[in-house]
């Protein structure tokens, strides 16, 4: 164990770790830099890792994988908030550059939700959750469109500390937007204001990590951030949003890549409820797992958000049909698997429709980034990617 923490340490010095990742980068390139970001990471995790301006990488403490996780100088207060973070560790050294950037991100994100509802012919003025969670990854999803779209207006580094401070920003509110539309249908919840959607994230414990760090924002500042995307107040006339990007294709790009994630998560789970079905008749713990089983098969609010993002005025981008198709055939195999014997042939097929419909749609991803296109995903990526293999009997 002690071998293994020196180790550690010894790989985060950063001239180590640079010259191990910059070795590496042929074979084990940082998500942002791949081909395949949208369907191996998403919008959130994909662009974690990416540094802006400041140095600081975007997912601070939460950026994915490990691997390039990046040590900096960080300064650490323990916090006497009240709540569910009363008495953890809060990023003092991010908050303050978020604080000092504050009102240029409430002005990105407002140039977003404008951008947004652009979109929508009726141009509501309360946004749905569906609504929120669209334009919370559209504002995770920014980063990752400004390197990876060619010829990228900025590298890894050179992101402005106002694209930081915004992803800092709207990731936490999609973490809780998230976690409220994937609940339970009995334990989701409409928030009616600032105050519900703060007390909800305090009670389940979102603006904490494990490892005993939490998120530094106050109840009040927290508030603000759901108002301004609510129903902004009145801002300067600032466009910063359109300085940066052709807004129609950035919002091409997030429709296509959030459509992907979305239908492959859909399968996932109706598949991951369908092996578990098999075998919950025998299994001493039945009542658990069907409560579980009924957990997957309640995708109505994922589905809300796939039907919202077809909705949309860019919704000939993101292939309905193909993904409503796939969502059927995971959805409707229960009779495919009665016995965990049948299941390897029904996965390889299902597998191979995933292959088909994500390769299809990632290939389209890269053409809007002006990227070179792709060769077939391969069986082992869309294993990796689906988690599904130990349920089918290819472990």
């Amino acid at each position: 164990m002690q071998i293994r923490r020196h180790l550690k340490r010894l790989y985060y010095d950063t001239p180590i770790q640079s010259l191990v990742l910059k070795t590496l980068s042929p074979w084990r390139p940082a998500p942002w830099a791949t081909s395949t970001m949208e369907f191996d990471y998403g919008l959130w995790l994909g662009p974690s890792s990416l540094r802006c301006e400041t140095q600081r990488q975007l997912g601070e403490e939460n950026v994915w994988p490990t691997l390039f996780r990046r040590h900096v100088a960080t300064d650490y207060n323990v916090t006497k908030m009240r709540g569910s973070r009363e008495g953890l560790l809060i990023n003092m050294t991010a908050l303050h550059l978020v604080m000092h950037a504050w009102n240029d991100a409430l002005a990105l994100m407002q140039s977003l939700r404008d951008g947004y509802l652009t979109l929508q012919p009726d141009r509501p003025n309360h946004l749905s959750q569906a609504d929120l969670f669209i334009l919370s990854k559209a504002g995770c999803g920014l980063p990752a469109y400004l390197v990876r779209h060619l010829p990228a207006r900025y590298h890894d580094g050179q992101l402005p500390a106002i694209v930081g401070t915004q992803f800092k920003l709207i990731a936490g509110f999609f973490m809780v937007i998230q976690h409220n539309l994937w609940a339970r249908d009995g334990t989701r919840q409409s928030f009616t204001d600032a105050a519900a959607f703060f007390d909800y994230a305090d009670r389940h414990q979102i603006f904490t990590s494990p490892g005993g760090r939490a998120c530094g924002g106050s109840r009040r500042k927290i508030m603000e951030l759901y108002d301004h995307l609510q129903q902004p107040g009145e801002v300067p006339d600032l466009k910063p949003l359109e300085s940066m990007v052709d807004v129609v294709r950035f919002f091409e790009y997030v429709v296509s890549a959030l459509h992907l994630e979305l239908t492959l998560l859909v399968v996932q789970r109706q598949v991951k409820a369908t092996y578990l079905h098999v075998d919950a008749s025998s299994d001493s713990r039945s009542d658990a797992r069907r409560a579980r089983i009924e957990w997957l098969r309640d995708t109505d609010a994922i589905e809300s958000v796939i039907k919202q993002l077809e909705r949309l005025q860019l919704s000939r981008e993101v292939a309905a049909s193909p993904s409503r198709e796939l969502r059927a055939l995971a959805s409707r195999s229960v009779d495919e698997v009665a016995t965990p014997e049948q299941r390897p042939a029904h996965y390889q097929a299902l597998i191979r429709s995933v292959q088909r419909y994500a390769s299809d749609r990632q290939a389209d991803i890269l053409a809007g980034l002006n990227r070179p296109s792709l060769k077939q995903l391969s069986e082992a990526q869309v294993n990796r990617r689906l988690e599904l293999s130990a349920f089918a009997g290819q472990s």
